[in-house]
């Protein structure tokens, strides 16, 4: 059954992500942990505040635009200007014609497209924890310091530094290290599992799974789609996985997600 979640996600937009997911070798959790905290999930358009100053909207980290009309990074992952124009984001595409040029514009769908083709150009075959796929997002440069959680990524006072100090977390004085570290990305990721867009999210995901596995095992007596992956879920998970010839131990993963939304 179609819906509409607490995030403003219909059942289509995570169909779409589970399929992207596959296409990208990550998991589709992944994504949502790092479009959680870039974005909080939720497409913003520009709004025009009382004082008549544009506030860009670009997710939860949304802010005025620059005094020479400039804007920076935008949408649910935030991607840069120039990015976007090196995945072919330019006068001509169906997307930027459709959206006026303003990626923030696109709809979930569409930027989940497009964010899909920006992790695969990276040329990393598979990922390994939402930290990964994180920092492909934030420093793409650095991911052979991936698996080096005190590999330094940015110093103060440099501008990388400046403009992404949150990831250098203050500690019980108050104080921040100076550095952002590898380790600190990984810790920003894990940290959205326990947020409250994220969690809207999964139940969502794990509903559209529920789905899928209804669509496909029509002979069974249809699932419950709450999201909750219970014995009965899992069961009917290992069944899916005996009929498709997969094999037959473990829940959800890249193998049934695959078998399940994969073209």
């Amino acid at each position: 059954m179609a819906f509409v979640d607490a995030n403003g996600w219909t059942d289509s937009d995570y169909r779409v992500l589970a399929r992207e997911a596959c296409k990208g070798h990550f998991r589709p959790e992944d994504w949502l942990c790092v479009s959680a905290n870039e974005s909080g999930l939720v497409v913003r358009r520009d709004t025009v505040g009382a004082d008549g100053k544009i506030f860009r909207g670009s997710g939860t980290f949304a802010q005025f635009t620059n005094k020479n009309g400039s804007a920076g990074a935008r949408g649910l992952t935030q991607m840069m200007p120039a990015t976007l124009k090196g995945l072919g984001f330019v006068p001509g595409d169906a997307d930027f014609d459709s959206s006026r040029g303003d990626y923030r514009e696109l709809s979930v769908q569409q930027q989940i497209v497009w964010s899909g083709k920006y992790f695969k150009a990276t040329g990393v075959r598979s990922w390994n924890s939402a930290g990964d796929l994180y920092l492909a997002n934030f420093m793409p440069g650095r991911l052979g310091h991936k698996d080096d959680p005190d590999f330094q990524l940015a110093v103060a006072p440099t501008r990388n530094y400046t403009d992404n100090i949150g990831f250098d977390r203050k500690d019980a004085d108050g104080k921040r290290k100076g550095f952002i570290t590898v380790g600190d990305v990984g810790r920003a990721a894990a940290a959205s599992f326990s947020s409250y867009p994220y969690k809207q999210a999964a139940l969502s995901l794990n509903s559209v799974r529920q789905m899928r596995l209804n669509e496909c095992l029509t002979t069974r007596e249809p699932l419950t789609t709450d999201g909750l992956i219970g014995p009965i879920s899992l069961s009917r998970v290992k069944e899916f996985r005996y009929a498709a010839g997969l094999p037959l131990f473990g829940g959800f993963d890249a193998v049934v997600d695959t078998a399940l939304f994969g073209e």
